[in-house]
């Protein structure tokens, strides 16, 4: 026999009165929960048994001697407790507790298995990589953050539009991991090791969303690693030094931010330690910094490092961050905190039972802080199968939503705008409100959110499916305008081959109804081309889910259009017609980009025409009705690597002015430097997305151009020369760094040019040719505008070194002028793809239609449905029911 739930929106709909009543049922099970611990784990309500005291219990687990250094998850997983079978309860208390939701299909492949062989399979289910492949930006180089300061006014604000849209991706991306992956423990222990080690978004100093992507492979990497070995990764992690300051943490004028939370909020937890500790342990921390000119690696500063002898718990020593990290391990507190964190993640937010959770400490501690053996030591734990700490975990909004549709295997179509959806419920990737990270439990449920959180698992059950018709989910989304829709999405498919097609990436705040809009192109100010209306899909909804606080959170969608036009055009126009406002909401218009003949016109360089007054400000948001003006574009294709006369010619894509003391002959100083950095540089097939030079005189060496290898990505060289300079400070902590200095006029036997190799020659040689241009270039700039009697200073002392240059060695090379191609692809200001891939679907399921289309395996038809999907026995519906709608709108769905 196959069980079918069917899910009608009549069913879901429930008038206020229902949710008001649920709402106070579940602020009960809490309170009861909290002020009477035996009353919460006997009630039958809750876990349908009953118990004998709520007093702690010692686990019988075999711990082995403090002493002997080791300990084995094959000893922890033998104690007498772990060989019950596991049932339908059990089953799903270990997959949702460990894990994000609880298909069916992976309770069923528990069922009759010991809760030894079950926690074995939890355990060697962890992964170190993602399953989706990363967004090709979060592979790339970092995008030249270095430069923002010499951006222009148009260039920087195009540039931190690309980021908030590279943070909306990154969100978007995790997401879709969730949802799909088949390591769900994988994804639950990052998310919490993210949580412990907050970065935010917002707090990054230079907005390197790039540096958040990086630190999610390596957590997710080391997730269930070893504790140290991550610990020792998140001080020299780039997000993490640039979130809490460590970058201006220097031996003169140290920065005690790092070296507080170190020790406060993710290993020894308040009252273990002093604020002469705190003072001690930032000292160890100085010169543990980050490359912002190289591309965001972590970079120890020698010179910034107090080397002297500091004071850490009774230990005293020349200690630097990883001794730090050590000494901390070495604090029986240590153990004690993660695994508090732990219980209380894991366990229960409520019962603490410290004679447990210092047995799960001893384990840990023995195991040299190996994670997974925290894990087998946690998942088991008397504790953790004990009745009465069932369903004392609140749902964060992650796992309501995503462990909804994992369990389910229900994917809406709008999957997108759950990241959007988990904001409003309080919990953004990368958005915690401070540096202790989400706060959960009862935070998660406060009278303002507890209606959003029904209405919004109301809005995923009842949303229009993935893998639907094309033309239904246009259909859905458009209204009034579902046939002008899908009649163009029909000539859209066909023109793909036959025509031109202008993709519009757009996004919108509903207000009772989605915008409408049309585009259109001119030529010499004339229309010569318009589309016909269309309506934004898939917007978020003002009225039931309030202002979005950030575009990079919106549901971005790619629109595709025919155009029946092949003539020329100078000008695009984006205009939103329906513009409306209220007291409960708002309708809003965005657009990211236009994208026509393989060009992209970016929002960021458009200009508006709108109905609102003094409308200046974010061209890429219409707020109010009216139009966005295109006219800028870049090209969405990288520049051809081997042009014709590519031989022997240096390409520049962009030159910034970085920073320049006062000029020759003004301040009578013997040392001056001039630095430049050189956005997308190619040279005879070898491509740097940057590379900073500097050009010094002074009186012992004249004109020089100095290269150093941390100035480079990749490497500024093939090969750096035997004579080359190599930073000391540097090599006495292992690290090797290269510095060359070539004169305009010298003799190749006596510096540094010599030995370079033959290419290397001719690289440096080209880069020395092309420094008038360089300068010229470097003098467009903000920073040269901001102190124009300085750069003209420096453009007069640049100009007559022109005459010894033409007769200088670099010269005589015989090498083409450079070509300066202008803005390239380094800059991150083209579109991105929305990332609604149509194979989504939650692991071990196919896309499903409907919800008609979902069935419990044969082996769980005998139990009731609540046994698969709630923590405990509903409190407001039949236990027996098997209508899905109503125990998911049941309080105990909330707890897990």
């Amino acid at each position: 026999m196959t069980v079918f739930f069917r899910v009608n929106s009549d069913r879901v709909s429930r008038p206020a009165g229902y949710y008001i009543s649920a709402a106070i049922c579940l602020c009960c099970l809490i309170l009861s929960a909290i002020l009477s611990a035996p009353a919460f784990a006997c009630g039958t309500n809750i876990a349908g048994v009953s118990c004998s005291s709520s007093k702690a219990v010692k686990s019988s687990a075999k711990t082995p001697s403090k002493q002997t250094g080791s300990v084995t998850i094959e000893a922890i997983l033998s104690a007498p407790h772990m060989d019950v079978l596991i049932d339908t309860r059990d089953a799903r208390h270990l997959l949702e507790r460990s894990g994000i939701g609880a298909p069916p299909r992976e309770i069923a492949n528990l069922i009759g298995k010991s809760r030894a062989e079950a926690v074995q399979s939890i355990l060697d289910g962890y992964r170190q990589g993602p399953q989706n492949r990363p967004r090709q930006w979060m592979m790339d180089i970092a995008p030249p953050h270095w430069a923002q300061h010499d951006m222009l006014n148009s260039e920087e604000q195009a540039f931190q539009i690309a980021r908030d849209r590279e943070a909306g991706e990154l969100r978007n991306w995790w997401m879709k991991e969730m949802i799909t992956t088949t390591s769900p423990q994988t994804e639950r222990l990052t998310l919490f090791w993210q949580n412990h080690f907050v970065t935010t978004y917002e707090g990054l100093n230079d907005d390197a969303v790039i540096t958040l992507a990086r630190q999610n492979m390596k957590l997710r990497e080391l997730a269930a690693g070893n504790f140290r070995s991550l610990v020792k990764m998140i001080i020299r992690d780039p997000a993490m030094l640039d979130y809490l300051d460590n970058d201006r943490n220097r031996k003169e004028s140290p920065n005690e931010n790092l070296a507080r939370e170190l020790m406060e909020l993710f290993t020894l937890g308040e009252g273990q330690y002093d604020e002469a500790t705190v003072k001690e342990a930032a000292r160890a921390l100085t010169g543990y910094s980050f490359t912002k000119e190289g591309d965001f690696s972590f970079d120890f500063r020698p010179w910034s490092h107090d080397g002297g002898r500091k004071n850490l718990f009774g230990k005293r020593g020349r200690y630097d961050g990883d001794d730090l990290v050590d000494i901390i391990l070495e604090q029986p507190a240590a153990a004690e905190f993660i695994a508090g964190k732990f219980w209380q993640a894991f366990i229960s937010e409520i019962h603490q039972d410290a004679g447990q959770i210092s047995d799960i400490a001893d384990l840990f501690r023995a195991s040299d802080y190996d994670i997974k053996t925290l894990m087998a030591a946690i998942l088991s734990s008397q504790g953790f199968w004990d009745e009465k700490h069932r369903a004392t975990i609140v749902k964060s909004p992650v796992d309501l939503l995503v462990g909804t549709v994992r369990t389910t295997g229900y994917l809406p179509a709008n999957w997108a705008q759950m990241t959007s959806m988990s904001k409003n419920l309080g919990q953004q990737f990368y958005g915690q409100p401070n540096v202790a990270g989400w706060p959960g439990g009862a935070s998660w449920i406060t009278p303002a959110r507890l209606l959003n959180r029904w209405q919004a698992v109301d809005r995923l059950m009842t949303s229009h499916p993935a893998g639907a018709a094309k033309t239904d989910q246009m259909m859905m989304a458009s209204g009034n305008d579902g046939q002008t829709m899908m009649a163009n999405e029909m000539m859209a498919s066909e023109m793909m081959v036959q025509g031109r097609v202008a993709t519009v990436r757009v996004a919108s705040e509903d207000y009772l109804g989605p915008p409408r809009w049309t585009l259109t192109l001119f030529n010499l100010e004339a229309p010569v081309w318009s589309s016909e209306t269309q309506t934004v899909a898939g917007g978020h909804d003002t009225v039931k889910f309030g202002r979005i606080e950030s575009d990079s959170d919106l549901n971005w969608q790619e629109v595709q259009l025919p155009i029946t036009y092949d003539g020329p055009f100078d000008q695009i126009s984006v205009r939103f017609i329906n513009d409306a406002a209220g007291n409960d909401g708002d309708r809003n218009m965005f657009v990211d980009g236009v994208q026509i003949d393989g060009s992209v016109y970016p929002a960021a360089l458009g200009r508006k025409r709108t109905s609102c007054s003094n409308d200046e400000r974010e061209p890429w948001a219409l707020w109010c009705a009216g139009s966005l003006i295109l006219t800028e574009n870049i090209s969405s294709s990288a520049p051809e690597l081997k042009p014709m006369d590519d031989d022997d010619r240096l390409y520049v894509g962009k030159v910034r002015m970085l920073w320049a003391s006062e000029p020759p002959g003004a301040s009578g100083r013997d040392n001056y430097d001039f630095n430049v950095g050189l956005q997308n540089v190619r040279f005879n097939g070898q491509e740097l997305n940057h590379i900073v030079v500097r050009f010094k005189k002074d009186k012992r060496h004249g004109v020089t151009l100095r290269l150093s290898s941390t100035d480079c990505v990749p490497d500024c060289l093939t090969r750096w020369p035997r004579t080359a300079w190599i930073d000391q400070e540097r090599a006495s902590y292992g690290e090797t760094v290269y510095d060359i200095s070539i004169p305009l006029n010298g003799h190749s036997r006596d510096n540094h040019y010599g030995g370079l190799t033959a290419d290397d020659k001719k690289f440096i040689s080209a880069i020395w040719t092309a420094f008038p241009e360089i300068m010229d270039r470097a003098a467009q700039g903000r920073q040269a505008r901001r102190k124009p009697d300085t750069t003209k200073a420096w453009m007069e002392w640049a100009d007559s070194l022109e005459k010894r240059l033409a007769s200088s060695r670099h010269a005589k090379l015989g090498l083409l002028p450079a070509k300066f191609e202008g803005l390239g692809k380094s800059e991150g200001m083209m579109m991105m793809s929305g990332g609604t891939d149509a194979d989504l679907h939650p692991a071990g399921y196919p896309p499903l239609a409907s919800w008609n289309a979902f069935t419990l395996p044969e082996l769980l038809q005998e139990k009731p449905v609540a046994d698969w999907l709630l923590a405990a026995l509903p409190v407001q519906v039949d236990v027996n029911t098997d209508d899905i709608a109503l125990l998911l709108s049941d309080p105990v769905y909330q707890l897990k």
